[in-house]
């Protein structure tokens, strides 16, 4: 199975998008992109990079402006403050259309389509997946059990599968299993 080339959280993919960008002008002219191509993946990295960060920095603000709203309305008595929290503002960098990892997406098909395309360009761009074998057999679930509003509640995962299963006494002793996946 091919594991995806775009990593899956946001801040793996700032640094591939930022070393795709690099890279990118390397193969300007033989995959035959055009100046305004690869300033705009540019744009896209720059402009991803900032609301990643800027997304970041608002919840560590919103941590030290609740701790500091909350001492300030139901701390002790006299107790010191300490300094009033500000928030972190930045300039924001040139608007970019939405869609940033769609165009990408059609980018990256554009390359590889390309008749002078190499694996050396794939590997060096970074869009190229990775094999990835999994063996069923091999895949051990995790358990958890325990006693909710005095029903047993198990709940178990299995290669990237959480799965509920409550059982349930009916009024005949009978315990039923319920399924949900999540």
């Amino acid at each position: 199975m091919k594991n995806p080339y775009l990593p899956r959280t946001e801040k793996q993919r700032v640094v591939w998008l930022q070393n795709f960008y690099k890279k990118l002008g390397n193969y300007e002219l033989t995959l035959n992109f055009t100046a305004d191509e690869v300033i705009g993946v540019g744009k896209d990295a720059v402009m991803y990079s900032y609301i990643i960060n800027q997304s970041e920095n608002s919840k560590t603000d919103a941590k030290k402006l609740t701790d500091f709203k909350n001492a300030l309305s139901s701390g002790s008595m006299g107790s010191e403050l300490g300094v009033t929290p500000t928030v972190t503002v930045t300039v924001p960098p040139d608007p970019v259309p939405a869609g940033i990892f769609t165009r990408l997406s059609g980018m990256v098909q554009r390359i590889k389509s390309h008749p002078k395309y190499t694996l050396a360009m794939g590997n060096d761009l970074g869009i190229i997946g990775s094999d990835h074998t999994i063996d069923p057999a091999s895949i051990k679930p995790t358990l958890n059990l325990r006693l909710a509003v005095g029903k047993p509640y198990l709940k178990w995962k299995k290669a990237k599968r959480k799965k509920k299963r409550t059982a349930i006494k009916n009024t005949s002793g009978y315990f039923g299993l319920f399924y949900s996946a999540h």
